[in-house]
C-alpha cells in the first residue's frame, strides 16, 4: 500500500507542477502580447488599451513659428492637425485564419484533456 500511495503522491505533484507551470507560461505569453496588466485590474477582467496623446509644442510667446518662406500660419495649421489612425483590417489574412484554427484546435484538445484527467481522478477517488 505504501508503494501505491507514494506513486499517487508523485503523480499528483507532477500534475500540480504541470498546471502551475502552464499557467505561468500562459501569463508570460499574455504579458508579452498585451503588456503587463495594471495592478488595479482584477484577474480575468478585460484590459482596454490606452491611447497616448501629445500636446502640440507651445511657442514661447503664443505666436506661431515662422518658416524660412514666412508662411507661419500654414505650418502651424498642419502641425496642429492630428495624424489619422490606421483603420483595422476588415478581412482576415490567411495566416490569421490558420492561427485562429490552430488556437481553436489547441483549446479543444486542452478542454478534452482536462475533462479526461478530471474523470480519471474522479474514478480513482470514487
Amino acid at each position: 500500500m505504501s508503494r501505491y500511495s507514494g506513486m499517487f503522491v508523485c503523480v499528483v505533484l507532477m500534475m500540480c507542477f504541470g498546471i502551475f507551470f502552464g499557467i505561468e507560461l500562459a501569463t508570460k505569453g499574455m504579458e508579452r502580447i498585451h503588456g503587463p496588466a495594471p495592478a488595479s485590474v482584477q484577474p480575468g477582467a478585460a484590459v482596454q488599451p490606452q491611447s497616448v496623446t501629445q500636446a502640440p509644442p507651445a511657442a514661447g510667446n503664443g505666436q506661431t513659428p515662422v518658416s524660412a518662406k514666412g508662411q507661419g500660419g500654414e505650418n502651424a495649421a498642419t502641425a496642429a492637425q492630428p495624424k489619422p489612425q490606421p483603420q483595422p483590417l476588415t478581412t482576415d489574412s490567411g495566416v490569421n485564419r490558420v492561427g485562429n484554427q490552430i488556437g481553436d484546435m489547441l483549446q479543444s484538445v486542452a478542454h478534452g484533456t482536462i475533462r479526461t484527467v478530471v474523470s480519471l481522478l474522479d474514478s480513482i477517488v470514487n
